[in-house]
């Protein structure tokens, strides 16, 4: 069984250091750093599963999670190819097939098989109505008015008792398709969300969350010049600028404040020792110290670090204190004052 490491953080926090830090130790696999396995937060991924089906457990949402996730699964699994036209009508080009052997698809329709206990066929259910296209509605209407013809759907039954169990030997299943023999543990990026990663935690066997902070100051004034800083190669494109901008609200100070006071205010602060919240500074700075902190946590060798080729703690340090080149700009003391408990003052 892999150890699963996911490393995430608020947007641009700095993570990409872990994550290469972490892929020079030969026993760790790595996807590319510009994918990001979304199966357990997007809409209808794992997380929404888990509410309706073990959190919560009600019929009338778990039928609609459990179809949810049969069309997501579909959805990022397809491989988009020249060979294959429909897939660029269906498939996210996120393409999670060709990283886990084609087996992808094939195990999350497994996941669904042994998810559904039992099948109630063409059952009344007028809750169809609430989620359908607005023709599908009408018709329903006229079938029911002059026909006498019910609403209705296939219900699925499921026990929450065995859901967690489940759903965390699939989540094996994948990574068991990930690189090779070697490969103790897998990094994911961004597949937990920083804000409360216990859920899905809870929903696999062996598992940590590195959850990574940086000072706002920083990450906005990244976005005023690249030109001194560091940048990711994966970053280097013609829309990555736009991109970073739109995502932070660099373009808004007071939105830009908004959106990140309230990611900060909604993360729920756990015991869980699962979890480790780190700042990005402290990684790079203090790194013989922050360095082992990481490989204790995640249950990693030093000696067995292979290479130096993946990290490279000068180009780290290149993004801290940015913001002291911009310190008399409104926008900077604007950022101190509002969000100074967020920045780094050591």
């Amino acid at each position: 069984m892999r150890k699963i490491i996911d490393i995430s953080g608020y947007g641009h926090s700095g993570k990409t250091a872990i994550t290469d830090y972490l892929k020079q130790f030969d026993s760790v696999f790595g996807f590319p750093n510009y994918v990001e396995f979304e199966l357990f937060r997007v809409p209808g991924g794992l997380v929404d599963l888990y509410h309706a089906l073990y959190d919560s457990w009600n019929l009338i949402r778990s039928r609609v999670r459990l179809n949810e996730f049969d069309k997501l699964i579909h959805r990022i699994g397809r491989v988009q190819t020249a060979s294959d036209p429909l897939s660029y009508f269906y498939a996210s080009a996120h393409g999670y097939d060709q990283y886990f052997n084609n087996r992808f698809i094939k195990l999350s329709e497994e996941l669904i098989t042994k998810i559904i206990t039992g099948t109630q066929k063409n059952t009344f259910w007028p809750y169809e109505n609430l989620r359908v296209h607005p023709l599908k509605v009408f018709i329903n209407k006229f079938k029911t008015k002059f026909f006498r013809s019910l609403t209705s759907a296939d219900l699925y039954y499921s026990d929450r008792n065995q859901f967690v169990g489940l759903v965390s030997n699939y989540v094996d299943s994948l990574m068991s398709e990930l690189g090779e023999e070697k490969h103790t543990h897998v990094i994911l990026n961004n597949a937990f969300d920083p804000f409360n990663p216990s859920i899905c935690l809870n929903m696999i066997n062996n598992g940590v969350s590195i959850v990574v902070e940086r000072d706002p100051r920083d990450i906005y004034a990244s976005q005023i010049n690249t030109a001194d800083m560091y940048v990711p190669d994966f970053e280097k494109t013609k829309t990555a600028d736009k991109i970073r901008q739109q995502f932070t609200g660099f373009n808004d100070i007071e939105y830009f404040i908004f959106r990140y006071k309230t990611i900060r205010d909604n993360v729920i602060e756990s015991q869980d020792s699962r979890i480790l919240r780190l700042r990005f500074e402290d990684f790079v700075l203090d790194h013989e110290i922050y360095s082992k902190k990481v490989l204790d946590f995640v249950g990693l060798d030093p000696n067995t670090k292979k290479n130096d080729l993946n990290y490279n703690l000068q180009n780290s340090s290149k993004s801290i204190g940015l913001w002291k080149k911009y310190v008399d700009l409104p926008e900077i003391k604007l950022i101190g004052e509002k969000l100074s408990q967020f920045c780094y003052n050591n």
